[in-house]
């Protein structure tokens, strides 16, 4: 079977529109601001807390998904979203005020033998984290078994080059993902944080972290009386988005959704 329609088939896992209004909660938007979704799904997540944030907001997404990508473009909420593998999605560095960040929850498919054995999660993180304006807001919503299998590699990868990181337990609707809010920091070379993990003292601080995870000794999602994070003002610009290839497969698809 091809990758792309391989992770077409991986699970999917929407953001339940219950928590919302939770998340928001920990959000401040005094101006407009950016959003981005690489897994966008219907859309509905992304500008379902976007919306009840209160601030004009530009949003942007990619799905794989034929029937999820028509919902998000006839939701008419986004300013653009693209049809493909969140993979080969090219974009303006620094550009966006807030991620959502909930892929396909699976190993990454390797191109090659050779390559490292990484999970999705952690490619999807990789690239918000270039995508993001400094102080731009990460919302992850990744299962337990990301923590087990690649906790020690996420965890380093977040305390790298986020600041104010919480990690929370989702409410019952779920007891299955784990909630990670957390803010870019500008980084002016190797800073303190990235030496201090590299060290054998750093790793078995990220040990015990990953342990409390899976243990589940972290808080739960609760409702917050005054926001922890803001948002950074971004105003609106023509930004770049592409798919940067050509498949065979996904064009098909994509011709499906056009009436001529």
């Amino acid at each position: 079977m091809h990758p792309m329609l391989m992770m077409q088939k991986m699970g999917y896992d929407p953001t339940q529109s219950e928590i919302w209004e939770d998340i928001t909660s920990y959000l401040e938007a005094k101006g407009n601001f950016t959003a981005l979704d690489i897994c966008c799904a219907n859309g509905a997540a992304l500008t379902g807390i976007s919306d009840l944030l209160g601030a004009s907001y530009d949003a942007y997404g990619s799905e794989l998904d034929l029937m999820r990508y028509k919902e998000a473009v006839q939701s008419g909420k986004f300013t653009k979203v693209l049809m493909g593998d969140f993979r080969k999605i090219r974009m303006s560095h620094n550009y966006i005020s807030l991620q959502l960040c909930n892929p396909p929850y699976s190993y990454e498919i390797k191109e090659k033998p050779e390559d490292p054995t990484l999970r999705t999660e952690e490619v999807a993180l990789a690239k918000a984290t270039n995508y993001m304006a400094i102080g731009g807001v990460l919302i992850g919503v990744w299962p337990f078994s990301l923590f087990k299998d690649r906790g020690i590699a996420v965890l380093r990868h977040l305390h790298n080059f986020y600041d104010n990181i919480q990690f929370l337990q989702y409410p019952k609707v779920s007891e299955s993902q784990v909630i990670v809010l957390a803010a870019k920091r500008y980084r002016t070379g190797e800073k303190e944080e990235a030496s201090f993990f590299s060290t054998r003292e750093g790793h078995q601080w990220l040990e015990g972290l990953n342990k409390r995870i899976l243990q589940k000794q972290i808080p739960e999602l609760v409702r917050q009386e005054s926001p922890c994070y803001k948002l950074p003002v971004i105003n609106p610009k023509r930004v770049d988005i592409r798919i940067d290839y050509y498949d065979k497969n996904v064009a098909e698809m994509e011709i499906q959704s056009v009436a001529f």
